[in-house]
């Protein structure tokens, strides 16, 4: 039978909101602040706001995509051994409409690979943002998150920062770059879910 818990689309937002309103501030050669910028994240390849700047690189055309901006992508799945439960171990809620109990085995490990991309013009936006992000992973930082509809529990999840690289792309002379690329890989410690089954309460 069809089920589904959208538990990879909760993973991503959870992954993506970490990351909401971000800001890169440019200041003058006094120090004085000139502009400040929040940074818009989206969920989505690198290669296609790369374009954009390759493209475009003077951002002549009135066009939405502009940078500095940030994007995120799962990369991978893969099955975590270390945190294997035992499978007939379930997880049980009351359901008080249908006076039924509602269960479901417990969760399957795995590690998502995540990757972030920092995208800028100016090596000073990508050093704020990368400086903003960095102090939080020692490596590791853990969020909660309800990732069953009809179960109330939390799931801690564990986010793993992994290498960081960087790339300066740049056109044909040195005096004209095209974009400085900050890539950070994630790993996120998560759990998938089976189908949930109904079973009658014994009064």
């Amino acid at each position: 039978d069809f089920f589904t818990h959208h538990a990879l689309r909760r993973y991503l937002l959870a992954f993506g909101s970490l990351f909401d309103d971000m800001t890169v501030v440019r200041e003058d050669a006094s120090g004085a602040e000139q502009q400040r910028l929040v940074v818009p994240i989206d969920y989505g390849p690198k290669e296609r706001w790369l374009y954009r700047l390759t493209q475009d690189p003077d951002f002549t055309r009135a066009v939405g995509q502009v940078v500095p901006r940030m994007s995120y992508e799962m990369t991978g799945l893969m099955y975590d051994t270390t945190r294997k439960l035992n499978t007939l171990d379930k997880l049980t809620t009351a359901s008080d409409q249908e006076r039924k109990n509602a269960r479901i085995w417990v969760g399957v490990p795995y590690i998502l690979t995540m990757e972030l991309t920092i995208l800028t013009k100016l090596q000073q936006d990508g050093m704020q943002l990368v400086e903003q992000i960095l102090p939080y992973f020692t490596p590791e930082w853990t969020i909660s998150a309800k990732l069953l509809e009809d179960f109330d529990q939390l799931t801690d999840i564990p986010i793993i920062i992994g290498p960081i690289k960087i790339d300066d792309d740049y056109d044909s002379t040195f005096s004209q770059r095209r974009a400085l690329i900050y890539t950070i890989n994630f790993t996120m410690k998560a759990y998938l879910y089976g189908p949930v089954s109904q079973s009658k309460l014994i009064i």
